[in-house]
């Protein structure tokens, strides 16, 4: 009986549970079809199908593509349903991650359709999961116009953004979305989805106006030209503006009317300069035209220095535009003049006379103040003058060819006179005069100041054609653009009005007038020096780096038989270029030249004075004197080197050629001393830190006090040891001078053996041809 009882206790168990379940997984099933489809816009299977792919593009090791092609040919739906959601994240997450992605259980029915917020919310944990939120990231992107509004339209649908960037439309919302701001997914310069379209406005600043009206507004911006349908009001032609633009359409046209113009006189990073305007700071958004030839943008360093045919747009006080309206020929030049005192260009004082009346004028806008100043009655301007107070002081003779004297100077002929116009700038230093004249004048006054007048014409006028490259080159780079100089009148640019003009350079200038070389389209550096030691180099000298950036500029034998003796490449071996410089060369040009040869000997090395220049030299370039911090040989590990400030260096061990660059240039010298081993880069650095304030007998025997430099890096040096120490060294040597261009004793000894002006060109700077002056643009 009790056994019969508990099996009917065990089955009535059974049966009550059995139905409990029942009745438990009946109100599931019922709950699940009461679920609704989630509001919200659904996400088609094509969407989802980019955004797959693009996780595989972009890096992401999951599941194999033809895994993923097969799953995409079996679920051919428009929209993703949650059944295929759940098959997708199994290939897509390991089973044993499925907890990083979300699977909306409670939210979803099988035969639902996935919300696009619900898959974009899983593609971020996707995202995470592969390591890739940094490579495809959701962004918001402010869409300024697709390719149906630009006038001229590639091969490929873009999207252009408010900043510029051209995106490729992948997903198919974006096509045809402008003037409306987005978040989507970036990979690339891809759009891959939109995931929201945003109500707010953005804006485009200071684009040209080309045209508005009821035919619609076209404008140019970042180097396009776009067409916006729709009617607009008539704003103008070429004006800068402000474009605010939201939900598909352009808001508000908010033009500049400010407009300036005149001499541009200062370039600083953040602000301009103007001639009778005064300093004006630079929006961080200003954008620049240029108006003549084809329409485009212009960049800022396109901006000329001295040159008037720009105008400005002011917003609040600041440019936010420009315009440049013309091209010319450039056919002036702004020259600082350097204190020879100091060898800077600051100066305390500067005191002006003339022959002619003098036309001084200071102040700015509406305030500018002219004086005429008595011939003959000196003027001093110091660094407390009352004319200073508001900027620019301006002094000019009331003839084309008066000059005016400047007799607070000396120069080697005197009292130096200038040509054109003078400027006096007050700064914290000191006072900064500037010379503006005509390119051709000053062309005057730096050929005798480089070249003897004495030399052959045709080496006159091959030194004229480089001066005027040369100068031509910083008419579009200026060198001092903050105070309004292209060049100074020293060693630094080209020397200039140190001499008296002379009637054989003046000839040759003339002569040449306007001609310049040029290589692919650019003026050449046309760098020269005084003497060959019979091969010249190529730039590396300068840079310590192997690739010539300047092919024109180039290592060669600088002789009458150039096929003759070593190749430049074989005078990198020392034991070659040593046999070299130690004998005569009969082919070389300046072979009878006092500086083809010479020797210098240090009776007493003055190790403390070695130290404090190659400090010095370190100072100035740190990355041109290194130390050895490595374990191997410094002769032959170069990786061991390190830029460090060198220490007082009480004794030194060895002083060697470490490396000779093509036509036998010291490149790198090597220093033994008690604190380690440096390494000393470049011609200058090696000629300076050589250098003792010793004689050198040139090969005429006759003397010269080497004051800073050592005449070349054309040189070999034997040391003089007592024990391990180094006590004294000989060096023998070629050439004065960088060795790079031309050498100007070269150009003599060619044109008297009858050689032209435009061969001698063409021997130092190969494959360059010459022009006449006319505008140039330097992109």
């Amino acid at each position: 009986m009790r056994k019969k009882t508990g099996r009917l206790t065990i089955k009535a168990f059974f049966i009550f549970f059995f139905a409990v379940l029942f009745l438990v997984l009946l109100c599931r099933e019922e709950a699940a079809w009461k679920k609704k489809q989630p509001k919200g816009e659904r996400i088609t299977a094509k969407e989802v199908r980019v955004l797959c792919r693009e996780l595989e593009a972009a890096g992401a090791r999951g599941p194999e593509k033809e895994k993923l092609e097969s799953f995409w040919e079996n679920h051919r739906e428009e929209y993703v349903s949650y059944t295929t959601y759940k098959e997708l994240l199994s290939l897509l997450v390991d089973a044993d991650h499925a907890e990083e992605v979300p699977f909306y259980e409670k939210k979803y029915r099988s035969d639902f359709q996935i919300i696009k917020k619900d898959w974009y919310q899983c593609y971020q944990k996707l995202l995470q999961y592969y390591g890739l939120e940094k490579v495809i990231s959701e962004e918001t992107i402010e869409l300024l116009c697709s390719s149906e509004s630009l006038l001229e339209k590639g091969e490929k649908e873009i999207l252009l953004t408010a900043d510029g960037k051209e995106l490729v439309p992948v997903a198919e919302e974006a096509f045809k979305l402008e003037y409306t701001v987005v978040s989507g997914y970036l990979y690339e310069n891809r759009l891959l989805a939109v995931t929201e379209v945003q109500d707010q406005e953005a804006a485009v600043y200071n684009a040209l106006i080309l045209e508005s009206g009821t035919g619609g507004l076209r404008y140019f911006y970042k180097g396009y030209e776009i067409c916006s349908a729709g009617e607009q009001k008539a704003v103008g032609k070429e004006k800068a503006a402000d474009l605010v633009f939201g939900g598909g359409q352009i808001r508000e046209i908010r033009t500049k009317e400010e407009l300036i113009s005149g001499k541009l006189v200062g370039i600083e990073e953040d602000k301009l300069e103007i001639e009778g305007k005064g300093s004006f700071p630079i929006d961080s958004r200003c954008q620049g035209y240029r108006l003549y030839g084809a329409l485009q943008n212009a960049e800022r360093s396109e901006l000329l220095l001295g040159y008037d045919f720009t105008d400005f747009v002011l917003d609040h006080g600041k440019i936010c535009a420009f315009f440049i309206a013309r091209e010319e020929e450039l056919s002036t030049i702004r020259v600082a003049i350097k204190n020879e005192k100091t060898g800077r260009l600051y100066h305390d004082s500067l005191i002006f006379c003339s022959d002619r009346p003098l036309l001084l004028e200071y102040g700015v806008g509406d305030e500018i103040t002219q004086e005429i100043l008595e011939p003959l009655k000196p003027f001093e301007i110091g660094k407390d003058s009352s004319c200073l107070k508001e900027g620019r002081v301006k002094l000019s003779g009331d003839t084309n060819t008066a000059r005016i004297c400047l007799s607070s100077l000396q120069r080697a002929s005197g009292e130096p006179y200038y040509a054109g116009t003078l400027e006096v700038i007050g700064t914290k230093q000191g006072l900064i005069l500037i010379n503006e004249l005509p390119l051709e004048n000053y062309l005057f006054s730096v050929v005798p100041s480089e070249m003897p007048a004495s030399y052959p014409g045709e080496a006159l006028k091959a030194q004229a054609i480089c001066a005027r490259t040369y100068a031509i080159r910083y008419l579009y780079a200026p060198g001092y653009p903050e105070y309004g100089a292209h060049v100074d009148d020293s060693v630094s640019f080209q020397v200039y009005n140190n001499l008296q003009e002379n009637a054989d350079t003046t000839k040759a200038v003339k002569e040449t007038a306007g001609k310049y070389l040029c290589y692919e389209e650019e003026p050449v550096s046309t760098y020269y020096y005084s003497t060959s030691c019979g091969y010249g180099t190529d730039e590396s000298v300068w840079s310590g780096k192997e690739e010539a950036q300047m092919p024109y500029l180039s290592a060669h034998h600088i002789a009458a038989k150039t096929e003759e003796g070593f190749t430049p490449g074989e005078l990198q071996k020392e034991e070659n270029f040593r046999e070299y410089i130690t004998k005569e060369d009969e082919m070389a040009y300046e072979k009878e030249e006092p500086w083809f040869r010479w020797t210098a000997k240090v009776e007493k090395l003055e190790v403390s004075e070695l130290s404090d220049r190659l400090k010095e030299r370190f100072l100035a370039d740190p990355e041109k004197v290194l130390f050895y911090e490595g374990t191997g040989d410094p002769e032959y590990d170069g990786k061991g080197y390190v830029s460090q400030e060198p220490g007082r260096i009480k004794s030194i061990y060895e002083i060697r050629c470490q490396k000779r660059g093509e036509g036998g240039v010291m490149e790198e010298l090597l220093l033994e001393t008690d604190l380690g081993t440096y390494k000393v880069l470049t011609e200058y650095n090696i000629r300076y830190i050589l250098n003792q304030n010793c004689q050198v007998r040139r090969a005429d025997g006759s003397l010269y006090e080497a004051a800073t430099l050592l005449p070349s890096a054309y040189l070999i040096i034997d040391v003089v040891k007592s024990g391990k120490d180094v006590i004294g060294y000989t060096m023998i040597g070629g050439g004065y001078g960088h060795g790079v261009g031309m050498s100007q004793n070269g150009a003599k000894a060619m044109a008297l053996s009858g050689k032209s002006c435009e061969e001698i060109l063409s021997f130092f700077f190969p494959s360059c041809e010459q022009r006449e002056a006319a505008p140039i643009r330097m992109d």
